[in-house]
């Protein structure tokens, strides 16, 4: 890197697991602006970080995934560590203006990156508020939106548990002033139109996420509404078809998703009782 001074990004507080699990707890770096890197640090670094991005999706040229992933231009770059300090996985964000009818507005970006078996996306969330509470300091009477390219249903139903309204939604219809912004937003990141679904788009060198089957078996997400959504809408996911979502990120929307971070976050950690044993049942019957 070619400067130390650490990240001006304001703290999303994060509460402490008291359980047991807490030696597995995932950490986040302060991120890092992607300026920051030189040739040499981002050649040495994209070498360590694209296996990572593989594991999930595929072979993209080492060249795309270190210029338009890892170093995206005007963008943030944080690791993602375990308690012992080994690197897992890695996050990447950026804000970018976008003119719409006249109207200029924020759009975020990222994504993060794990290795198989690791669970990022609730350490994520808190690494995306962190950057956009940034954003929407800096320009706090700007419409500020997240525009994802959703490449798996895991992520959509994700989206619906950090923020209060992501569209496409299951139940509404998107506003039309926000569908604007998405269509503007995808017409500009040069994506193609695989379906007639207005948001179901693919690059012309799409990554490819490999554990399909693991999604398919899982017992977790069978019956769930986001997930019966996602796959009513992109069914062909398993050939690259991108879900492209869009989620206000006014003032009102950041305290609900930093509060629904926190709180889950608590219950998710809270110990379970102790049940005392019971004189009827043994080991073998009890659930």
């Amino acid at each position: 890197m070619t400067a130390s001074n650490p990240s001006t990004l304001p703290l999303v507080p994060r509460p402490r697991c008291p359980t047991r699990r807490a030696r597995h707890r995932l950490r986040f770096e302060r991120p890092q602006p992607v300026s920051r890197f030189d040739e040499p640090a981002r050649r040495a670094l994209a070498a360590t970080l694209y296996p990572i991005f593989r594991a999930s999706y595929g072979e993209l040229p080492l060249e795309t995934v270190r210029d338009e992933i890892i170093f995206r231009a005007g963008g943030y770059l944080t690791l993602l560590r375990d308690a012992e300090g080994a690197l897992i996985g890695f996050g990447t964000a950026r804000v970018h203006e976008l003119t719409v009818d006249g109207r200029t507005h924020g759009v975020f970006e990222g994504g993060v990156y794990c290795r198989p078996g690791v669970k990022g996306g609730e350490a994520f969330g808190l690494f995306a508020l962190r950057v956009i509470l940034a954003e929407r300091l800096r320009h706090p009477l700007r419409s500020l939106h997240l525009v994802a390219e959703m490449l798996s249903p895991v992520s959509y139903r994700l989206a619906h548990r950090i923020f209060a309204t992501t569209y496409p939604d299951p139940e509404k219809p998107t506003p039309p002033a926000l569908a604007a912004v998405l269509e503007a937003e995808i017409e500009s990141r040069g994506l193609l139109r695989p379906t007639e679904h207005p948001f179901v788009a693919r690059y012309p060198d799409p990554a490819l996420p490999v554990r399909i089957e693991d999604i398919r078996r899982s017992e977790s997400l069978r019956g769930d509404p986001a997930i019966d959504a996602y796959l009513r809408w992109n069914p062909h996911y398993a050939q690259g078809h991108l879900l492209c979502t869009i989620t206000p990120l006014g003032w009102r929307d950041l305290v609900a998703a930093a509060l629904r971070q926190i709180v889950g976050r608590r219950i998710r950690c809270r110990p379970r009782p102790q049940l005392a044993a019971s004189p009827v049942s043994s080991p073998e019957t009890t659930r």
